[in-house]
């Protein structure tokens, strides 16, 4: 781990060295769009990994793919995997 800033919110935080692009807790905890301006989560399938993403369409349907692509505030991310398990969203362009 060591010290960056958010790319979003420039809040100081411990990153991971494999991922300095990713975001602090507190911009994950914001509403996450996909590309189509639906919220979107990610999570693991199951105990061993794996990613998927959890789209909530119209109706409140809840739409399980694996797109990677999502906006925070706008900004462009991509959410996947972590190596050691867990999800990892990190800024694909600049928050400026």
């Amino acid at each position: 781990m060591e010290e960056g800033n958010c790319p979003i919110c420039t809040t100081l935080f411990n990153r991971p060295i494999r991922y300095q692009k990713s975001i602090c807790r507190s911009c994950s905890n914001l509403e996450i769009k996909d590309t189509n301006g639906f919220t979107v989560s990610f999570q693991n399938i199951d105990w061993s990994g794996g990613f998927e993403s959890l789209h909530i369409g119209e109706g409140n349907q809840i739409i399980k793919k694996a797109e990677h692509v999502c906006y925070i505030n706008g900004i462009k991310c991509w959410a996947d995997e972590a190596r050691f398990g867990g999800i990892v969203i990190q800024v694909m362009e600049s928050a400026n």
